[in-house]
């Protein structure tokens, strides 16, 4: 538990959060991302992460100018 839970809970988990959040909008606007592999293996722990390599492609977005 990274922030801990009940009443010694992090009091900065709610911003943390909240910055990942904002970090993953700006990231999922920006940028477009690809990958290749059409399927992951994952090891089932507390946190589920990924075994081997996630070759993943990231390209910037061109912004699109309305006049």
């Amino acid at each position: 538990m990274p922030f801990g839970f009940g009443v010694r809970a992090c009091i900065g988990k709610r911003i943390a959060n909240i910055e990942m959040e904002c970090l993953l909008s700006n990231l999922i606007r920006n940028y477009k991302v690809e990958t290749e592999q059409l399927e992951y293996r994952f090891k089932s722990t507390f946190v589920n992460y990924p075994v081997g390599e996630m070759k993943l492609k990231i390209t910037k977005k061109k912004k699109i100018v309305n006049r």
